[in-house]
């Protein structure tokens, strides 16, 4: 079994009712235990399918972190470097419009594919894993003496952007596109709908987030709004769901981020639209 957090599903039953009380006390009375048995269940990705044609990569290399190896595809040639950080379930094949734009704007883009997602081996991830894998990222760019410019996340891979120490954001611009500022509640309103109780939730986070030496509840992004500034733009639909464009609003508010809304393309689609890529 797979917890996609960003599907729509409702259930009240009392399996669920259940469900909730019995993950409850396990996750207080066991809850290391408790966490190691859930770990499969709430960090294991589902592989989405790419909503547009993948473009080839020039070439791409395996980089080793704590959760396993992840991968950098590199598109295009230049000493302009645009990063660009997919989402839970997704993978760099459906970010293949935005990269031909991209390059045609002269930038080598630099596509990660988490671990756990697209061409890579492993079978888990989570938020940690995807903040540490960016900033590796860096630190290869780094080595090959290529200064990133543009960094662009969606969705959970904007969370990790966000996420990324505010020294090695300095002189980048972020695109953060349908950032999901309340993502720790979709999480948990997610897991109760299965009849998982938050509390196992809770726990799994604390002991995933140990070995990075992170408190789960300091990656949300109110934490870290302090770092929007002039350079930050944030990209989100009025018809998506799971990153609700109120939510948007009120997080940009009062800071110095630009805000481009569209309609019509939902949480996924607008990673593709035209309108969006010539703003990049």
């Amino acid at each position: 079994m797979t917890v996609n957090y960003f599907h729509q599903r409702n259930s009240q039953g009392l399996g669920v009712r259940i469900g909730l009380k019995v993950t409850d006390w396990l996750a207080r009375q066991l809850p290391l235990l408790s966490a190691r048995i859930a770990y499969p269940l709430f960090m294991k990705p589902p592989r989405l399918k790419a909503r547009t044609t993948p473009k080839q990569a020039d070439r791409s290399e395996s980089i080793s972190s704590t959760a396993g190896r992840f991968i950098l595809n590199y598109y295009g040639s230049g000493r302009r470097v645009a990063v660009i950080s997919h989402g839970w379930g997704d993978s760099s094949a459906s970010f293949g419009a935005m990269i031909e734009s991209l390059n045609e704007k002269g930038y080598l883009v630099v596509a990660v594919d988490h671990v756990g997602h697209g061409a890579t081996s492993g079978k888990y991830s989570h938020l940690p894993a995807f903040i540490e894998a960016l900033a590796l990222t860096l630190d290869e760019l780094e080595k090959q003496n290529l200064d990133v410019e543009l960094m662009i996340g969606h969705s959970m891979g904007a969370l990790s952007v966000l996420n990324l120490p505010v020294h090695r954001l300095a002189q980048k611009r972020l695109i953060l596109m349908s950032l999901p500022v309340r993502f720790f509640d979709i999480m948990f309103a997610k897991v109760e709908q299965l009849g998982l109780s938050r509390e196992l939730l809770m726990r799994t986070l604390d002991w995933v987030s140990k070995p990075y030496g992170l408190e789960w509840s300091d990656l949300q992004p109110y934490e870290h709004r302090y770092k929007l500034n002039e350079q930050t733009t944030l990209i989100s639909d009025r018809d998506d769901t799971f990153a609700p464009i109120s939510d948007i609003e009120q997080f940009v508010a009062d800071s110095s981020a630009k805000l481009v809304c569209t309609d019509g393309l939902g949480h996924r689609r607008i990673v593709a639209d035209p309108d969006v890529l010539a703003v990049l």
